[in-house]
């Protein structure tokens, strides 16, 4: 009986102990919602497919939007009121061709904002990378992995897609020499090409119809555009490197935007552009 008590004891003190030793919990109430940095009251919405019947509020926080609806005045830092205005996402431009100038002047980028454009499609034909020799001296970088770390240090007010461009690796490989490339060229470009998409290109773009690159074979770009569904990308064809019909396995369908006939599919994004009416 007593070694029973000494037990009951032992136990007893053992489990205070051990509440003792836990550390002390505190029970909050739950944080409120942090405020939205800017709520847009009254507008008509255009999300890209119609327009909002009734007037609604968007909210946006760190730069996104995280709230569409009827929302609390007081749920926000800066309110605007727009009443009798449109709100839309913001445009993109098919045909950027270089963030470089904006990179260097960010001032650059205040005829794409006036226009609402938001997002610029990098690259035709043509690109900021890779470069060499006395190009990437001047330029300070040589890469996509380092271009994109120039761009990401400095800050863009607008967002940027950048693809490589075939006439850039290609003279890179072959000079200025206008002529088919060889097997080993080919491949040194291919590798050119797979850097690129690793750094963040989001495809290839053509544009073969002038000198040095108008003696490019159609092998060529299939041989480059085959590596490009391994990372999600395209192979974008200006308008004027179509001279014929395109090969059946790009399978390219026509959708027409406004002046601007699109092409997209799986493999290729062809832009024609149309006479006006």
């Amino acid at each position: 009986m007593w070694q029973s008590q000494r037990l009951h004891l032992y136990l007893d003190r053992l489990v205070l102990m051990l509440l003792f030793s836990m550390p002390l919990m505190t029970y909050e109430a739950k944080a409120a919602e942090p405020k939205l940095d800017i709520l847009i009251k009254n507008a008509t919405l255009w999300d890209g497919a119609r327009a909002s019947e009734t007037p609604v509020d968007v909210g946006i926080r760190d730069g996104i939007v995280v709230s569409i609806g009827q929302i609390d005045d007081l749920a926000a830092t800066r309110t605007i009121d727009a009443s009798g205005l449109m709100v839309a996402p913001g445009f993109t431009d098919s045909s950027g061709q270089s963030a470089t100038p904006i990179m260097h002047d960010p001032q650059a980028a205040v005829n794409l904002l006036n226009q609402g454009i938001t997002t610029i499609l990098a690259g035709a034909g043509h690109s900021a990378a890779p470069l060499s020799g006395e190009a990437a001296a001047r330029a300070g970088w040589a890469t996509f992995n380092e271009y994109f770390a120039l761009l990401e240090m400095g800050g863009l007010p607008v967002n940027v897609a950048q693809s490589v461009g075939y006439a850039q690796v290609r003279q890179l490989v072959l000079g200025d020499e206008d002529r088919p490339a060889s097997n080993d060229e080919l491949e040194q470009m291919r590798a050119l090409v797979r850097a690129a998409m690793e750094a963040g290109a989001t495809g290839l773009s053509t544009a073969i119809v002038k000198p040095p690159v108008s003696a490019t074979r159609q092998e060529e770009i299939d041989l480059l555009a085959k590596d490009l569904s391994e990372y999600g990308g395209r192979l974008v064809i200006l308008p004027h490197d179509v001279t014929g019909p395109m090969p059946s396995d790009y399978k390219v369908a026509d959708y027409n935007v406004g002046r601007m006939a699109v092409g997209l599919a799986a493999d290729a994004i062809v832009f024609k552009l149309e006479e006006s009416k």
